[in-house]
């Protein structure tokens, strides 16, 4: 009788330990977060004191591999201008922007950043940012709201980088790097 009760009751003691190991309680799917950085570089040469510059990004490149249908948020991150050669004179600043548009509506560019009067030359292969010491890239709010949704859009926008600006002294010879760093909130099912 008690090997009995012994066996009975390491039976039900078993079926109790599996109901337990298999329960699942409230099992939540976890966000992923996905860096993405768009960037392009801008070769600027012109014999007046003014320059203009576009590129195309297709953004849909720029997500290759992201299931973008599970874009939950899309969180703007950082933007820099880095001005990687300098042909113009040691006194020389600029004065300039970082404009974007939806290639669909190319003529209603909206600003995302500028500067004024940097020296070029002290600036040489350091990023001009809003969090520099000196704080040289002014960011626009409505610019970067306006930014955020058409990157958000699915399927994604091609979208079109300006870079605009003068300088005080032509002829303007140099090359700027334009790095903006997107951070996705992607859904998991």
């Amino acid at each position: 009788m008690i090997k009995r009760n012994l066996i009975v009751a390491m039976v039900v003691l078993s079926i109790f330990a599996l109901q337990l190991q298999c329960k699942i309680v409230d099992f939540k799917p976890q966000s992923v977060f996905v860096t993405v950085t768009l960037e392009k570089m801008f070769h600027v040469a012109s014999t007046t004191s003014s320059f203009s510059k576009s590129q195309v990004l297709p953004l849909a490149d720029a997500y290759e591999g992201i299931a973008v249908q599970n874009i939950e948020a899309v969180n703007l991150v950082a933007v820099a201008v880095m001005i990687t050669r300098n042909g113009t004179g040691a006194g020389t600043t600029a004065s300039g922007q970082i404009l974007f548009a939806n290639a669909a509506t190319p003529l209603q560019q909206q600003t995302l950043a500028s500067f004024t009067n940097v020296n070029l030359n002290q600036v040489l292969n350091n990023p001009i940012t809003p969090f520099s010491a000196q704080a040289l890239l002014n960011m626009n709010p409505d610019g970067v709201a306006d930014f955020l949704l058409l990157v958000s859009q699915v399927p994604p926008a091609t979208l079109i980088l300006y870079f605009n600006g003068s300088v005080n002294q032509p002829p303007v010879d140099f090359d700027a790097n334009v790095k903006i760093t997107l951070q996705l909130k992607l859904k998991q099912s």
